[in-house]
């Protein structure tokens, strides 16, 4: 068995070899927003709640390696309100205050086009993605005429209404313009719009009709409106079953944006709905598809010089940039689940075994629980990681081990990418090493797998 999993380790190592030997994909390059230089490849760290954003400011990161911070538009309020009392606090201490922090580091605020199309099922006793609807459009100065015509869609419906608010081109603008006036004047070098979200499904039409929304959005606030936008587009994951996502998105986009007249965006934004098994053998994705996907998306940004961002990547995050994607964002606990996790500073009612939230191995490329952490740690050495301490295995309480384990993944990603950076092109063995230590199966199946 020991012979076995050594020779399947050495295959692993070698494939990682020939693939990074031959990879031009990397981009390993300067990109702007709106008075922002960042580097990539790069890493952003999602914040979800008040505990969030105190892990963020506990020490300042280098601005090369944090590529951005993410906060999902339904508590941005919130966290706001939160980043402007610490600041004022001279009894807390943190190693960098927020106005400081967003000086060097973009924001970016994800308008979370899944939660327009998810439904809670009828035996579900509290309706989690209408509050969260019902969080965004009480915003300050939100659009009432779109959330009220919002307000009620489910995963039958969704297109229909979609349709409708596309069709009638004031409402979107006006939706268009509140997102842009309330994100660029919270911070953001960019305007995000709130687009469709593809389901998956041929039939449904989601897919032509988020195309078709993004266009317009992107001509709308790139050429009438002229301010820094991205596209953005939500995906269910069962639109890799087959192959006409990838193509039909990149031959619209291809011709939007082979189009002189055009303004291209300033970036585009891509998140998978239900990545979540991302250290299992998760049989819903087709990775072949998936791989293609990455790759043909990744050669679209490099002919048209467009930066690409995977949100919630997850341990996705590291195989889409090795096809040509330039930053990727994570959440802070490990989870890749539908945006409902409650901040735990705030929620007390936390079955016992998420307060400890999960680890990044960054060698293993995987999520740990707090018990597999500790088996781990009795038997071999954590890895060691720059600007930070490795949380105690058995020592602290479930509080102090989230928040140690949430800087930690914080750090460790960052130290991704930074090795990525220091090695393409110059050291592909050692690229090649760091992969093949990996026992993530989506990684090693994305770096395997043939069109």
């Amino acid at each position: 068995m020991e012979k076995e999993q050594k020779e399947n380790k050495q295959e692993m190592k070698q494939k990682c070899l020939e693939v990074l030997e031959t990879m031009e994909s990397y981009r390993i390059t300067d990109i702007g927003f709106g008075g922002y230089i960042v580097k990539t490849p790069g890493f952003m760290p999602i914040i979800n709640g008040t505990e969030d954003l105190k892990i963020v400011l506990r020490k300042k990161m280098p601005p090369d390696q944090l590529h951005g911070i993410v906060i999902n538009l339904y508590n941005a309020e919130k966290i706001l309100i939160a980043a402007k009392k610490l600041e004022k606090n001279e009894h807390v201490n943190l190693g960098v205050k927020w106005s400081d922090l967003i000086k060097e580091t973009p924001v970016f605020f994800d308008p979370i086009p899944e939660l327009f199309y998810l439904q809670t099922k009828p035996y579900c006793r509290n309706n989690l993605y209408a509050t969260l609807r019902k969080e965004i459009s009480d915003l300050p100065e939100s659009p009432n005429e779109f959330f009220t015509k919002m307000k009620e869609v489910t995963t039958k419906n969704h297109v229909k209404i979609w349709r409708e608010i596309i069709d009638n081109g004031g409402k979107y603008h006006a939706l268009l313009r509140w997102l842009k006036a309330f994100q660029m004047g919270n911070g953001s070098p960019v305007t995000i719009p709130l687009t469709p979200f593809i389901d998956g499904w041929e039939k449904s039409g989601s897919l032509n009709l988020s195309i078709n929304a993004n266009l317009r959005a992107c001509e709308f606030l790139r050429e009438i409106m002229d301010v820094p936008a991205m596209m953005y587009f939500g995906i269910n994951h069962v639109a890799f079953r087959e192959e006409k996502t990838t193509l039909e998105l990149n031959n619209r986009l291809y011709n939007y944006l082979s189009d002189k007249k055009r303004q291209l965006p300033n970036g585009i934004i891509f998140k998978i709905r239900h990545l979540s098994y991302d250290e299992k053998d998760d049989k819903a994705i087709n990775y072949g598809n998936l791989k293609n996907f990455f790759t043909v998306m990744g050669n679209l940004g490099a002919e048209f010089d467009i930066p690409l961002f995977l949100f919630q990547g997850g341990t996705y995050g590291l195989p889409a940039i090795e096809h040509g994607f330039d930053s990727f964002s994570d959440r802070l606990n490990g989870s890749l689940d539908d945006p409902i996790d409650p901040d735990p500073e705030l929620e007390v009612k936390i079955l016992k075994e998420f307060q400890y939230g999960k680890i990044y191995h960054p060698e293993k490329k995987i999520n740990l629980q707090h018990s597999d952490f500790q088996k781990i740690v009795t038997e071999e050495d954590f890895p060691k990681i720059t600007h930070t301490e490795i949380p105690s295995a058995f020592e602290e309480s479930t509080v102090q081990f989230r928040r140690n384990a949430k800087f930690y993944r914080i750090a460790a990603r960052c130290d991704e990418v930074r090795k990525i950076r220091d090695n393409v092109g110059k050291n592909p063995r050692a690229l090649a090493e760091e992969f093949a230590r990996s026992e993530a199966k989506n990684v090693e199946k994305l770096l395997k797998y043939p069109f």
